[in-house]
């Protein structure tokens, strides 16, 4: 499956961003990676566990900014944050969607 987005990641500019399916274990676990967009690199792993109380989600997201120690600095003072706020807001939408408790890891290649 392509997923294809209008993203404005910095200063309000917008750039096309089309990412793919790339593995699925249904119902336990899909990843995305990008095939177009503002990363050098980025995959999102989602994983999901059924417990007592429902369903226990997990995501790892991993990326990478292009224009090497320039990106590095850029990653380090905004993209990081930027990322962070996203799956925070989608956390918390979650939640008060369904009311469990949701976890996360970021990591940067």
């Amino acid at each position: 499956m392509l997923i294809d987005y209008t993203v404005r990641p910095l200063f309000g500019i917008p750039l096309h961003w089309t990412t793919k399916i790339t593995e699925a274990d249904e119902p336990y676990f899909f990843a995305d990676e990008q095939l177009r967009g503002p990363y050098a690199f980025w995959r999102h792993e989602h994983y999901f566990k059924k417990v007592s109380e429902g369903v226990e989600m997990n995501d790892i997201i991993k990326w990478r900014v292009p224009l090497g120690l320039l990106g590095d600095l850029v990653n380090m003072l905004i993209v990081e944050k930027k990322v962070r706020a996203i799956f925070d807001f989608r956390k918390e939408k979650l939640r008060s969607l369904f009311a469990k408790e949701l976890k996360g890891d970021f990591k940067k290649l």
